[in-house]
């Protein structure tokens, strides 16, 4: 919901509270977060069912966040806030309940983004003003010319569950992956979508190890900003993961997820439990079917690895992806890095004396184009003709990482805490490379025209009695932006939060 109404209450909310980063907004841990059993999808109502007993009232810790971007919009893992030129501000609470046998979360969440102009290249999708630079996707570049402010329903659910298996109604958002920067499949970039789960309430407890899994059935919308043709504003989108953390490899989590999505209009029997099809595309229904070879569906799988250290705190993980079905498994076998993707990262702890801890965390994302494109070339991640045109999008924004189609990323930070003030200082340091899929299909570019940002800076955390103060300051560039041929755009990024604790 779109409208300048609301702008009033943003700003008023802003003076009196507020994250900085993805995990402080609203509850959404990360993924090194406290509890010894790791589960392969995270949201809020996995954190209340974990904390819950048979019959608890809490209320969500109200947060507010106002950011401010010099140059261009730059930012992510920020569900429905849209991080334009200018000021934003973003601003979440709720309350929770739990019953014998039921959950609820009412966790709604207002934005605002000034949404300052700034130069940009020719849209050739969606909007002819706003829309994006490339095809295949609805990723506005600007979302239109005046300031905006939403109002979402945010991380809410209603979860009836029973011998430990849920069935759950909601918007919360969902995160597929062990990333803290970027996840490939499911993040917490874009908006929560309407969506029924099916799957464990917490992990499942054996012999052989824990075992989680959810089936997912959402549909997603297009942005204001793509086109006025009202028989595609919807999709069916279908995920499911599985993770798995063996007892006898202490410490290891195993995961698999994979999401398909479909035209709205198109939706029947088979599309809804697609999931369960063949990876192959010469067994599968749809292909077989049509004289091409192709669908009109869209998917993305992915596996991933994590590793948290028994007995000191440090985490190293991996996620490795594909956009493109196999043919077959001999397809896979000599052309496994087809359409791939990445991201790894670590992070560790350490105590340096009794008073002070000291950490480190890395993360490294590649989306860039398939490296057997030369002799066989592959659609950009993120960027799909056949589900309407809007890509792997929900109302404007990418469901996976945030970085986008066609780009690489690296980020390093490094912290001190003071363990019995709680006071913390981090330095950190990050280089994002944008769409490289665009930028190789353009003409008369040299090895120095890729479109790239880097910003180094710092973030703090205050704690005070009854909550916590974040801030965040960070400057840097943005280089050839747009590939317009300008140099480089100077970047200033600060961040200042409250959160409350109730």
């Amino acid at each position: 919901m779109r409208s300048l109404s609301a702008v009033a209450i943003v700003l008023l909310f802003s003076v009196c509270a507020a994250p900085v980063s993805a995990q402080y907004l609203g509850i959404l841990p990360s993924a090194e977060d406290e509890t010894n059993v790791q589960e392969s999808v995270r949201s809020v109502s996995r954190i209340w069912a974990a904390r819950s007993s048979d019959s608890a009232f809490g209320v969500l810790n109200p947060v507010v966040e106002l950011r401010y971007n010099s140059g261009d919009p730059f930012g992510g893992n920020d569900r429905g806030l849209w991080q334009g030129r200018g000021f934003n501000s973003f601003a979440s609470g709720g309350i929770a309940y739990s019953a014998p046998y039921v959950d609820l979360v009412f966790a709604p969440e207002i934005t605002f983004s000034q949404n300052v102009g700034f130069a940009y290249r020719p849209p050739q999708s969606g909007d002819p003003r706003f829309g994006n630079y490339g095809t295949a996707i609805d990723q506005p570049q600007r979302f239109g010319d005046q300031p905006f402010a939403d109002v979402w329903l945010g991380n809410t659910s209603a979860t009836v569950h029973h011998w430990n298996t849920a069935l759950r109604v909601g918007t919360e958002s969902l995160v597929f992956g062990p990333g803290e920067q970027n996840n490939l499949i499911l993040s917490d970039n874009a908006p929560g979508f309407p969506h029924i789960e099916f799957g464990t309430y917490t992990p499942w407890t054996t012999r052989a190890g824990n075992l989680d899994w959810q089936l997912l059935w959402g549909r997603l919308a297009e942005s204001d900003f793509f086109d006025d043709d009202g028989s595609n504003d919807f999709r069916l989108f279908v995920a499911g993961a599985l993770g798995y953390q063996p007892s006898f490899a202490p410490g290891w989590q195993f995961s698999v997820y994979r999401a398909i999505q479909s035209p709205w209009s198109t939706i029947d029997a088979y599309k809804v439990f697609q999931l369960f099809e063949a990876l192959w595309k010469e067994n599968r229904r749809s292909y077989a079917d049509t004289p091409t070879g192709e669908d009109d569906t869209d998917q993305v799988i992915s596996v991933a690895m994590e590793y948290h250290a028994p007995r000191i705190p440090f985490r190293v993980y991996l996620e490795w992806a594909r956009n493109d079905h196999a043919a077959n498994p001999e397809d896979f076998l000599a052309n496994p890095e087809h359409s791939r993707a990445y991201t790894t990262g670590f992070d560790y702890q350490t105590s340096v004396s009794p008073s002070w801890s000291l950490s480190f965390a890395g993360e490294i994302t590649v989306i860039n184009p398939s490296p057997t494109n030369p002799v066989r070339p592959t659609g950009p991640w993120y960027r799909h003709v056949a589900v309407g045109g809007q890509g792997y999008t929900h109302h404007g924004q990418y469901l996976g990482a945030w970085i986008g189609s066609g780009a690489n990323s690296q980020y390093a930070e490094i912290g001190m805490s003071h363990i019995p003030s709680g006071i913390s200082a981090t330095g950190f340091v990050e280089r994002v490379v944008f769409d490289n899929d665009f930028f190789y299909a353009l003409s008369g570019q040299s090895y120095l025209d890729f479109n790239y940002a880097l910003l180094g800076g710092v973030r703090a955390e205050l704690p005070f009695r009854g909550g916590r103060v974040r801030s965040e300051l960070a400057g840097g560039y943005h280089a050839n932006p747009y590939w317009l041929d300008e140099g480089r755009r100077p970047m200033i990024r600060a961040a200042l939060s409250v959160e409350y604790d109730l």
